[in-house]
């Protein structure tokens, strides 16, 4: 059996507030690194957060589970 996840919530850098990964604005379209830099823009304030790491993400998993 298949269980679907939970889109990975990111708190924002600079305002605090939480938001979903999949909700959040792509850094920025004109920029040559725009697909390789990995930063989401918080639909809040506008900051561009770094991505989270993918160990860091598997180990919030784990601890939320625990």
């Amino acid at each position: 059996m298949q269980t679907e996840r939970a889109p990975a919530a990111q708190t924002c850098g600079f305002c605090g507030r939480e938001f979903v990964e999949d909700r959040a604005q792509p850094a920025c379209g004109a920029c040559p690194l725009s697909r390789a830099c990995g930063r989401r823009r918080c639909p809040h304030c506008g900051y561009e957060n770094p991505a989270t790491p993918a160990w860091l993400a598997r180990l919030r998993s784990l601890v939320r589970t625990a």
